[in-house]
């Protein structure tokens, strides 16, 4: 019985990516980037909020929530 082999074999090879290489270091990035993120939206979206407010995008009615909001956090008026 004779076998014959193909020509040409094609064969994946994966190589390890920074996850695999570096667990500890690519898990502080990444706990990091998400803290980062956390913090970061939703101060953004209150700044938009203000912007829209300042700009009058918003309706009163709903942008009385907002400065009600603020004033209670803080604690006086602006």
């Amino acid at each position: 019985m004779t076998t014959v082999a193909p020509e040409k074999v094609s064969v994946l090879v994966r190589r390890p990516g920074p996850q695999e290489l570096h667990p500890p270091r690519t898990h502080r990035r990444r706990r990091a980037l998400e803290l980062s993120l956390a913090v970061a939206v939703p101060l953004l979206l209150a700044l938009l909020w203000q912007l829209a407010a300042t700009h009058a995008w918003l309706d009163d009615r709903v942008d009385s929530v907002n400065r009600t909001l603020y004033e209670e956090a803080v604690g006086h008026r602006p």
